[in-house]
């Protein structure tokens, strides 16, 4: 099993989360509520933190772009981002759009971007059957993707790395309960 070697101080964690995710919320305008939401929402504080535990280049702006990006695929312009078919062939199709890493730890950004597809895969089951009566598109509903395989291997690919900083933001637990928007 590889283990991440940088570390930092979960203080030093929650600072950078505190700043980063301060001057998101003035940039998207949001109110004082939706701000405190936003501190709270371990999806995009693991999307937010990801850059900076993979020491990226430019973690700050790697991790402001994805932020703005996973904003647009829950508010107004959610649409947008649904899974469609062609998201099927690759269940880090969907994801690409908060993948923007200027270099660092591909191990560490593997390791994350495969908690979030947990997540999202985890998502897809739970929503099945209400996809399916929507008529929103579903790869499970669609019979493109195996649960129990896809699962399976993501399982694999995530545990083999170990990282500290990013199981103390989301949980392997939690990323089988928790919904894309962070509720």
């Amino acid at each position: 099993m590889n283990t991440a070697i940088k570390s930092y101080p979960a203080n030093d964690l929650e600072m950078y989360w505190m700043r980063l995710s301060e001057k998101v919320c003035a940039s998207f305008s949001f109110t004082d509520e939706k701000s405190r939401y936003f501190l709270n929402n371990k999806v995009a504080k693991l999307i937010g933190c990801l850059p900076k535990i993979a020491g990226t280049k430019t973690p700050e702006r790697d991790g402001c772009s994805n932020l703005a990006v996973y904003i647009m695929s829950i508010s107004v312009t959610k649409q947008f981002y649904h899974h469609n078919v062609y998201d099927d062939t690759n269940v880090f199709a969907r994801l690409q759009n908060i993948m923007n890493f200027n270099g660092g730890d591909q191990d560490l950004l593997q390791k994350g971007m495969t908690l979030l597809a947990l997540m999202m895969v985890n998502d897809y089951k739970r929503d099945k059957e209400a996809d399916k009566d929507a008529r929103k598109y579903n790869p499970f509903t669609a019979n493109s993707w195996n649960f129990n395989e896809l699962r399976d291997q993501l399982l694999i690919d995530y545990e083999k790395i170990e990282s500290v900083e990013i199981d103390s933001i989301l949980t392997l637990s939690e990323c089988a309960t928790l919904l894309w928007e962070g509720r």
